[in-house]
């Protein structure tokens, strides 16, 4: 059913977590950086961005065309049939064309997200901006033109990043999204950096950290309107495809490479030969039967017949299986971002958690918590968790903006435990069962929000979640 407006209106690269990092473990405290090099900022999409994705969408258009009467047959197929008896009641009485609509909304209506370290990590897999680089240049910085930052800062306890390289042998986002070579290998300039692109993630699964926390404990949710004419999205994630399938940099797992020999990328207009390709890659990690990987991500989706507070648990082994769908471009702070959602494990109650909230405060962006595993000691991959678990902070200054109602109480109630879990951390990095005790007192007190959807709420580039106990969508004014 559709959502309601609070105020009345119809709104409608690579590895594995396996642990979430502790606030207080490799962060080096440079509160702020005091010496940020100078850099241009580059068009929004730069000339050589608009060639590659002009290239590359018309292929997508091609390939998606192709692949239509086959992923029709496969979403009216006997198979399909059972998994939306089972998960989406929704699907069942729709035809062919009926359910692939469904799947496109769904797509286009799910959170793109980019999760990114609070703090920069010293020896970090994987170079990404931080809060504090956030706070000084007014633009989403691709990873490419954060690693030339933190090169330039020549700071003695950061790694110099190019010289370990970022890919070792092959580059993907040439290879794959057909971006514009380096002139010298894994050593951009800054031009050819700004030509390059975002990974991002479309949280289909409605995953509440927003993308696994390996990538960072703050995950920017982006307004789809600002970028959707940017967005090209291979069916797995590159990082893994290339160290399971090209011997190159990345987890090597036993995914379906042939699943997805011909590396077609799509957009978001036009993306039907993703599907298939992205259930053939992941089922036979886990012996599963195309139609079982199905299930799994549809009973996760926003088509799920339980709802956001009963869709079933997830593990760090298959949030993963998203469709990578990069914003090749370089967007604008604050309008492109819609709003942050925050690790309450490794960040609530910390001083890195004062610098999300007072980069959201910035940047006028609410703030979500949400607890995810909720893992402070080591835990499987295959581990389930529910991953539904998100608070709207109540103590930003953009909740004064959003048609939501926040009580004293409620706001007294957040900041109560804020410092009594300061407190506690002051005693060192808490166990995964203080961390869901804590959660669990606070969870108690606060407004509770799923994800937004095209089934949810009208307003996609301006709410921010569903309240669960009520439908409401919450929403910037």
């Amino acid at each position: 059913s559709m959502g309601k407006d609070v105020m009345g209106g119809t709104c409608i690269n690579v590895l594995f977590l396996v642990a979430a990092v502790p606030s207080q473990a490799l962060v080096l405290e440079r509160t702020p950086f005091r010496d940020l090099p100078v850099f241009p900022q580059p068009n929004e999409t730069t000339v050589n961005q608009k060639m590659t994705f002009a290239r590359m969408a018309a292929t997508a258009k091609t390939q998606s065309a192709a692949a239509t009467p086959d992923l029709l047959a496969f979403l009216s197929s006997p198979g399909m049939d059972k998994v939306f008896e089972e998960c989406c009641p929704v699907m069942v009485n729709l035809n062919a064309e009926g359910r692939l609509e469904v799947l496109h909304r769904l797509v286009i209506g799910s959170e793109f997200v980019h999760n990114f370290p609070s703090v920069v990590y010293k020896k970090r897999e994987i170079v990404d901006f931080s809060t504090d680089m956030a706070m000084n240049y007014p633009w989403f910085l691709n990873e490419w033109q954060a690693g030339i930052i933190i090169d330039a800062m020549n700071s003695s306890e950061l790694d110099a990043w190019f010289g370990r390289g970022a890919f070792n042998d092959v580059d993907p986002e040439v290879s794959i999204f057909g971006c514009q070579p380096f002139g010298v290998f894994n050593n951009p300039t800054w031009s050819e950096a700004s030509d390059r692109l975002i990974y991002v993630a479309n949280n289909m699964r409605q995953v509440d950290t927003g993308n696994s926390l390996f990538f960072g404990n703050i995950s920017a949710v982006f307004r789809t309107g600002k970028i959707r004419d940017n967005v090209l999205i291979a069916p797995v994630d590159t990082g893994i495809w290339e160290g399971s399938c090209n011997g190159s940099q990345g987890p090597d797992l036993p995914i379906n490479c042939s699943a997805w020999t011909d590396l077609s990328v799509a957009t978001l207009n036009d993306h039907n030969h993703l599907l298939l390709n992205n259930l053939y890659v992941w089922a036979q990690t886990q012996n599963f039967s195309i139609f079982e990987e199905a299930f799994q991500l549809f009973s996760r989706s926003a088509i799920s017949k339980g709802g956001y507070a009963d869709i079933p648990p997830i593990s760090d082994s298959t949030l993963t299986h998203y469709y990578e769908s990069n914003i090749i471009g370089n967007p604008r702070f604050p309008a492109a971002v819609k709003f942050l959602v925050a690790s309450f494990t490794s960040l609530y109650g910390s001083s890195a958690g004062r610098k999300a909230q007072k980069l959201a405060d910035h940047y006028r962006w609410p703030v979500v918590w949400a607890l995810g595993g909720g893992y402070t000691e080591y835990a499987k991959r295959e581990t389930l968790y529910p991953g539904n678990q998100r608070i709207l902070d109540p103590s930003t200054i953009s909740v004064k903006s959003l048609n939501v109602s926040i009580s004293a109480d409620i706001v007294e109630a957040f900041t109560n435990m804020w410092s009594r879990v300061a407190e506690e951390r002051a005693h060192g990095v808490p166990t995964t069962a203080t961390v869901n005790t804590w959660w669990g007192k606070l969870a108690q007190t606060q407004t509770h929000l799923a994800p937004v959807s095209s089934f949810s709420c009208a307003a996609l580039d301006d709410c921010i979640g569903v309240v669960l106990e009520t439908d409401d969508c919450v929403c910037l004014l």
